[in-house]
């Protein structure tokens, strides 16, 4: 018999999308599937939509504590081998669990991932990723998550629940980019990690979504980045991933500059100023502990006339050099 998918979905508010997901999911070509749905505190009654299927869905209910409690508790009452995160703004193709299973097991992997494509109204851009069909070793998977070439989001992927368990992989309550860190503790304890580059899952652009909203909980990031910077340091895997790590760190901040100047709601120097506050408080030890030579440490020092300027003119220069092979 296959062996069984458990499918958490978080939902807040999520009446005019949830829908077409629970739909994606129930047509899948793999049987033998569980689905969560974990209502977040929503307020619009989203549970109208799926009427029809709420026989075949398992519907907990919680006060508004955030996405990463909302997994958290789907998780725990997941009773599958398997673990999938979709979120209930997107959906999937009929063959997305059944391939990614297959892959999964054929590489004898912890954890699998799948191309994605972006959905902004009518213009859809398919993401593939340039990597083999597994990777093997925690230096070569940390490296690839460093560089992005694995995402840091958790959905468009699927996880033996036991690897999860015995490694105690969990979402960090109340904090943002918590998928950052979740999915950076998988590829620090993961000893394959296999890759089914074709697009089957469908992330969607709506206007509750990251890209339309900012909120000031996002400069937890930092705080993420600390943690993975201080792994990094006691696994040994500093000194080789230097040059990943700086690109994962000024891309990340480039991030931040860009929504947050964009989307914050008081001026942008002031935003500008909390990311350089922030920076002090967790990067600014790192250069100086990290860098040799005078012109290195000078670089660094560019960082307290203006962050953004730094951060393009390194992360670039970056970019290029790892475009012309200089990336292990």
């Amino acid at each position: 018999m296959d062996e069984k998918v458990s499918i958490v979905i978080p939902v807040y508010n999520g009446r005019a999308t949830i829908r077409r997901c629970i739909e994606s999911i129930m047509a899948q070509t793999y049987a033998n599937k569980e689905i969560i749905v974990v209502d977040d505190g929503s307020e619009d009654n989203f549970t109208d939509e799926i009427k029809g299927y709420l026989g075949d869905i398992l519907v907990i209910r919680q006060e508004n504590r955030g996405a990463a409690i909302a997994r958290n508790t789907g998780f725990e009452a997941a009773t599958g081998k398997y673990i999938m995160y979709i979120d209930s703004d997107d959906y999937v193709s009929d063959n997305y669990v059944e391939r990614l299973l297959d892959t999964l097991k054929e590489n004898h992997a912890q954890f699998c991932l799948s191309a994605v494509v972006y959905c902004d109204g009518e213009r859809k851009t398919e993401w593939k990723r340039q990597l083999p069909k597994r990777i093997k070793g925690k230096q070569a998977i940390i490296s690839c998550f460093l560089r992005k070439k694995i995402g840091v989001s958790v959905w468009g992927a699927i996880y033996l629940k036991s690897f999860l368990m015995e490694n105690k992989i969990r979402f960090t309550p109340g904090r943002k980019s918590e998928d950052t860190e979740y999915k950076f503790k998988c590829c620090l304890y993961a000893k394959r990690v296999a890759f089914c580059n074709e697009a089957f899952y469908m992330v969607v652009n709506t206007t509750n979504s990251i890209c339309n909203s900012y909120s000031e909980k996002f400069l937890d990031l930092f705080l993420v980045m600390e943690e993975i910077e201080k792994c990094l340091v006691e696994t040994g895997c500093m000194g080789k991933l230097l040059r990943q790590w700086r690109y994962f760190y000024l891309s990340n901040v480039l991030w931040l500059l860009e929504y947050g100047t964009r989307f914050y709601k008081e001026s942008k120097g002031a935003f500008i100023y909390k990311v350089k506050r922030k920076m002090k408080m967790s990067f600014w030890k790192y250069p100086f502990n990290y860098t040799k030579g005078w012109k290195e440490k000078a670089k660094i020092l560019m960082l307290r006339v203006h962050p953004y300027f730094y951060c393009c003119a390194y992360y670039f220069r970056t970019v290029k050099k790892m475009a012309a092979g200089n990336n292990e």
